[in-house]
């Protein structure tokens, strides 16, 4: 709607294909902007589609690596930092 007002417009939709699964829908970014008559006039509106599903799908691979990784560091540090602590505040056991 913005498109036909002047202002260009980027924005992503599910959309479930011949090809996807109900579970799984694709994710399409689309882009649309005003088409300009000789007066300057909006005649029209001029719309790209482009499937961005497997970057969605990487981003979510991303995030969860990262927070594997994230609590993989975490659980040694912990002991660590525990067993630091108890020698810290208990010289006898250095």
């Amino acid at each position: 709607q913005d498109a036909f007002t002047g202002r260009a417009v980027t924005f992503e939709v599910l959309i479930s294909t011949a090809s996807s699964t109900p579970t799984e829908p694709r994710v399409f970014m689309l882009s649309a902007a005003p088409r300009l008559g000789q007066e300057g006039a909006i005649i029209g509106v001029i719309c790209i589609g482009q499937d961005i599903t497997s970057l969605r799908e990487l981003e979510v691979k991303k995030s969860q690596f990262a927070a594997t990784v994230t609590h993989e560091l975490r659980s040694p540090l912990h002991g660590i930092i525990g067993f630091s602590d108890n020698i810290f505040f208990n010289p006898r056991l250095a």
